[in-house]
């Protein structure tokens, strides 16, 4: 299925019509699902750590420095997640709580025995910095959700032949109730639809154990996603 079919459905359900194109039309109800369907589907995403979309990233030091890029596709680290080395410290990285942390611990009364790491600046920060050829590895979730029609993954629904890489149903029922939602017509029917089958699939998805670095496991406890009205 693809990215119109979920819009194609919502659209049905909302207003009884099945348009024929999405992304190329002028027409109101079809601009309005289209500027939906990417918020709607950010928050699913940002909404549970997504088996799909768990990626591994392997570092390798160069003994010099302590930043390296995150990954083109980096959303987040998952929870409870950490880094993982054949050479790390006696007790593991350990995170960093904020910025203020890490700086203090950058000052000579803040020497510390523990590995510890923080992302900012677009970077992962590593202490004590990676030696030459240490290799360091963490999942993260990546943030692309989507998949043109060669099957190459992106960020964004652009064309009516996208592709989504979770559920298709989730995102219709977000369409629809999101959509009503900003009418100010009433959602609450819409919206506990959307939830159930939220709390179905994040259910069977904590199903697969997926490792986290640092020895712990992801338990899959979803948070639903933000409710509130859009701009």
């Amino acid at each position: 299925m693809t990215v119109k079919d979920a819009l194609t459905s919502a659209a049905s359900r909302i207003m009884g019509v099945r348009p024929t194109v999405f992304f190329s039309s002028t027409k109101p109800l079809e601009g309005d699902l289209t500027e939906l369907v990417n918020a709607v589907a950010k928050d699913i995403i940002k909404s549970h750590d997504w088996r799909v979309l768990t990626k591994l990233c392997t570092l390798t030091g160069d003994g010099t420095s302590e930043g390296y890029s995150l990954p083109t596709d980096y959303d987040r680290m998952q929870k409870g997640s950490s880094l993982r080395s054949a050479t790390a410290p006696l007790y593991g990285y350990q995170p960093c709580v904020d910025p203020d942390e890490w700086l203090m611990l950058q000052m000579p009364y803040g020497v510390c025995s523990l590995g510890r790491w923080i992302t900012f600046g677009g970077q992962i920060h590593i202490m004590p910095k990676p030696s030459l050829g240490q290799e360091i590895k963490f999942f993260y979730q990546g943030n692309q959700f989507a998949t043109d029609e060669n099957g190459v993954p992106k960020g964004s629904f652009e064309k009516d032949n996208d592709s989504f890489l979770l559920d298709e149903e989730l995102l219709t029922l977000g369409l629809v109730w999101r959509y009503r939602q900003q009418k100010r017509i009433d959602y609450t029917d819409d919206q506990a639809l959307f939830e159930k089958r939220f709390n179905e699939l994040a259910g069977e998805d904590k199903g697969a154990r997926v490792f986290v670095e640092g020895g712990s496991r992801r338990r899959g406890n979803a948070s639903l996603p933000y409710w509130g009205e859009l701009g």
